[in-house]
């Protein structure tokens, strides 16, 4: 199962993608092999120490799984630092304490960083904070390397005393010229007199990374955050883990985070987490085909979407939710598609089969001639598209074999089939028209129209063209697809300044294009 899902991988990575995947001990060899042979990078393996060893069985008491990490390319793997962001919101709360940032209010943010166990010692230097509330550490104007042209040893001149300042053994590191800028900007730290070198001002910014390590210690508990939405499921990871991982592989706010193996939607949660704390845009695409998609991970996403605190399955308070767009696709199985085909046996064959080897017959025409020769025509019904916004399949329900009758989006089906990158989209189907714009992957400009043929027949899609700019006088297209039926020309005359021209259209029919690539062999 593993195998034939990683085979897409490499394909959907991006340059500087990231893959994880997770494992316990029993299957890491297995999957780490897989892996290499994907003929991806390998970044390192992540080890999660769980904090809560798996005591009663035998040998070695388990505590830890695994995170294998392949990338397309040899790239870095950073993540947020968390407590860097922890500074800077406690220097706001600071600014915000105090009218004015005085040696008081100085003197509390200094005790609070010096004090935070958390915090690493280069974290540590970050203890002062100036009178616009900026967090910086002091560090040397020194340069690395003896200067021998004489203005980097120029003296700068102290602002109290009008001296000059000591100069490092070594010269300045910047020229005079970035020297002046930078103390017209304040970034210059004078001592007390001229005795004393200046040092310069190194700001803290939220954008500071650091790589992610070979062992992340991460004890809580996915189980209690679905039990507080309200949600019933017997194993789950947290999102505090995910945050990490993803956190580290979207190096931008808007990259797109792919999760083929969902579960109860854990994934999701962190993208839709992270967007709430650095105001991204990250999306998401989780794929499952457990029955407790709907009922576990959609239900879980829709919570989480409408609320960031809950508590028994309620919501806490209702106004952290997020502005969100979650959009949900049913695929049809391939059983679905099996049930759908009718099959209807020619008069010819059924004299076939009352030879004497009827056994051997059998055979060989089920398995080269039936699916081809039977079921054409009902393998995907391309009358129905005169109104394809009533597009029924019998769809099976449970595994007893019931089926229940449903509608099929061939809109979005087609968007697919082709792949379109959709620009914008016009509904009405009360009128009988929905009317998309985009590109093909070849960048070909396209216009699709599909309508309910029954609204919008032959006259009505003449009086209709100018209206969906069907003969590409608003906008030039390269590719125009509509369904049914049409007597639309495909070529005509326009008034330009250099007189009439004749313009071309590439107009093609949907269904037989459908059809095409629907049943398309794989090569």
């Amino acid at each position: 199962m593993m195998d034939s899902r990683l085979n897409f991988v490499k394909s959907l990575l991006s340059e500087d993608g990231v893959f994880f995947c997770h494992i316990d001990e029993n299957e890491y060899e297995r999957l780490y092999l897989i892996n290499r042979q994907l003929g991806l990078i390998d970044a390192g393996t992540i080890i999660w120490d769980k904090r809560n060893p798996m005591n009663g069985g035998s040998g070695i008491a388990i505590q830890h799984e695994y995170t294998t990490c392949f990338t397309k390319n040899a790239i870095a793997i950073n993540k947020q630092n968390d407590n860097v962001l922890n500074i800077l919101e406690y220097a706001k709360k600071i600014k915000d304490k105090y009218p004015t940032i005085d040696n008081v209010a100085k003197k509390e943010f200094s005790d609070w960083v010096t004090k935070n166990k958390t915090l690493t010692g280069g974290e540590q230097a970050y203890k002062y904070i100036d009178e616009e509330g900026r967090v910086y550490q002091s560090v040397s104007l020194r340069a690395p390397e003896p200067r021998t042209d004489k203005k980097f040893h120029e003296p700068l001149i102290h602002p109290v005393t009008g001296k000059p300042c000591a100069i490092p053994p070594n010269g300045f590191s910047r020229t005079p010229e970035t020297l002046k800028k930078m103390m017209e900007n304040g970034d210059i730290l004078f001592g007390v007199d001229e005795t004393t070198q200046p040092r310069q001002k190194a700001y803290l910014h939220a954008e500071a990374k650091k790589q992610i390590t070979s062992v992340i210690q991460d004890a809580k508990k996915g189980k209690s955050q679905t039990t507080q939405l309200g949600i019933d499921f017997p194993y789950c990871h947290s999102t505090s883990l995910y945050n990490n991982l993803i956190g580290s592989a979207s190096h931008e706010k808007n990259e797109i985070i792919l999760d083929f193996f969902a579960g109860s939607g854990t994934s999701g949660h962190s993208v839709i987490e992270l967007n709430r704390k650095d105001m991204g845009s990250r999306k998401y695409i989780l794929i499952e085909q457990g029955e407790y998609a709907q009922s576990v991970t959609l239900s879980r996403l829709r919570k989480v979407i409408f609320s960031s605190n809950w508590k028994d399955g309620k919501a806490l308070d209702c106004t952290s939710g997020s502005s969100h767009i979650l959009k949900v696709m049913k695929l049809e199985s391939y059983e679905d598609s099996l049930n759908n085909i009718k099959l209807v046996r020619q008069r010819q064959i059924e004299d076939l089969f009352n030879t004497t080897d009827k056994a051997e017959v059998a055979n060989e025409y089920l398995i080269n001639y039936m699916l081809e020769s039977e079921s054409k025509g009902s393998r995907l019904n391309t009358d129905n598209f005169k109104r394809p916004f009533d597009y029924e399949m019998d769809i099976a329900m449970d595994s007893a074999g019931s089926t229940e009758r449903k509608n099929i989006d061939l809109v979005e089906t087609f968007n697919y089939l082709i792949g379109l990158h959709v620009k914008s989209i016009e509904s009405d189907i009360v009128r009988g028209y929905v009317r998309i714009e985009g590109t093909l992957p070849t960048g070909e400009r396209t216009l699709i129209l599909w309508r309910d043929c029954d609204k919008i027949g032959y006259e009505e899609l003449n009086k209709y063209a100018n209206r969906f700019d069907l003969y590409a006088k608003e906008k030039t297209f390269d590719v125009i697809y509509i369904n049914g039926d049409h007597n639309l020309p495909t070529a005509f005359t326009v008034d330009e300044e250099d007189g009439e021209i004749v313009r071309s259209l590439k107009i093609r029919q949907i269904e037989p294009e459908f059809l095409n690539l629907m049943f398309a062999e794989e090569v």
